[in-house]
């Protein structure tokens, strides 16, 4: 595991999130909406960092482990590199 690569991440996503925030803040705000709506937009912010950082590891493993041609000529058969080919 890349945590390197995992920090980067959860550091542009809270950058990301305080920024939505503010700005949601300011719009529920101007258009009167209740206090339930701002609650809402928090959990759905935090609930996003821990799906965020799974998706990158996963998306990072599945680039690591690779893809490569099989065969060229006469179909385009994919072959993964843990073995299986794959037919579109």
């Amino acid at each position: 595991m890349a945590w390197k690569g995992l920090w980067k991440t959860a550091t542009t996503y809270a950058v990301i999130g305080v920024a939505v925030v503010s700005v949601a803040d300011i719009t529920m705000d101007t258009l009167d909406l209740p206090p339930l709506a701002m609650r809402t937009m928090l959990a759905a912010v935090f609930a996003g960092l821990p799906i965020t950082l799974l998706l990158k590891e996963l998306i990072d493993r599945s680039i690591a482990r690779g893809v490569s041609r099989a065969d060229t000529t006469s179909k385009q058969a994919v072959q993964v590199n843990d073995g299986a080919t794959y037919d579109p």
